[in-house]
């Protein structure tokens, strides 16, 4: 049994086009069962607990990171399989607020569809985060919070134009995969950490420069780990971002959790 699950922003009459097309073609392909949507009448929660009781086998996200991974964090661990429909809030296509369903092999909403009748499906780690989940990464703008890794070693910024970047996720630029195919994979039990500039074109050309050049000595700059501890150094809290949405408050600690999460995914997904 297939629960679609829209997120409240598809309410919008300029969905209305791209949803009649996404059900459609569900359709033709034999796997629409039930559509159930959010609202500010029903949370989030209820419907996916609703679902659940009901006998959900699969629940498809539809909607954009910040939909998935509320969802994720109803279903991990749970016997249940995860598949996204991906769809901008502001305008369909893929971008950042999508990047989740750009790393999964999924490339835009009608190819979704085909993908989850495909059915191909991973299992994956999730990041824990002081007992909440996230699927793709933890930013670190505040350089007065120290970072400790597997309670060996420090990692700090050495300037104001870095941040740290805790991923479970690849960061979002083409790599090689021959050569980091031992980095950013979220079957492997481990986190990678990069310390990384806050403009996002600079990381790319680091990143880009040391996969396809296995003699760089730009590999100091990302470490793998399973735990971390994060904490202010003055008597302030601090902060970090979640998934790129949500806000959490030091002190944190991050590990990979012994949750995993089922999920459907396409031919040329980034893992």
């Amino acid at each position: 049994m297939h629960y679609y699950i829209y997120d409240q922003f598809l309410s919008h009459k300029k969905f209305d086009k791209i949803l009649a097309q996404i059900e459609s073609k569900i359709t033709d392909l034999g796997i629409k069962d039930r559509i159930i949507k959010m609202s500010i009448l029903k949370s989030v929660s209820e419907l996916v607990t609703d679902a659940l009781r009901k006998g959900a086998q699969t629940i498809v996200v539809v909607g954009n990171n910040q939909t998935f991974n509320q969802i994720v964090n109803l279903v991990a661990g749970k016997d249940v399989i995860l598949g996204l429909i991906p769809i901008e809030n502001n305008q369909i296509k893929i971008n950042s607020s999508n990047s989740i369903a750009n790393f999964l092999g999924v490339n835009n909403p009608i190819e979704a569809c085909e993908i989850i009748s495909a059915r191909k499906i991973e299992t994956i780690n999730l990041g824990e985060i002081n007992n909440d989940f996230f699927i793709d990464n933890v930013k670190i703008y505040d350089s007065n919070l120290k970072v400790e890794c597997d309670n060996k070693y420090n990692i700090s910024t050495l300037t104001f134009n870095n941040l740290i970047g805790v991923y479970n996720f690849s960061p979002q630029v083409e790599l090689n995969f021959k050569s980091s195919k031992k980095f950013f994979n979220p079957q492997d039990n481990f986190l990678e950490v990069v310390v990384e500039p806050k403009d996002k074109n600079a990381l790319n050309k680091i990143l880009k420069s040391f996969f396809n050049n296995s003699k760089s000595k730009k590999a100091d700059s990302i470490f793998r780990v399973k735990k971390i501890i994060i904490k202010s150094q003055n008597q302030h809290s601090g902060s970090v971002v979640v998934d790129n949405f949500k806000v959490f408050k030091t002190p944190l600690n991050i590990k990979v959790s012994d949750k995993k999460l089922k999920i459907i995914v396409g031919k040329n997904r980034k893992f």
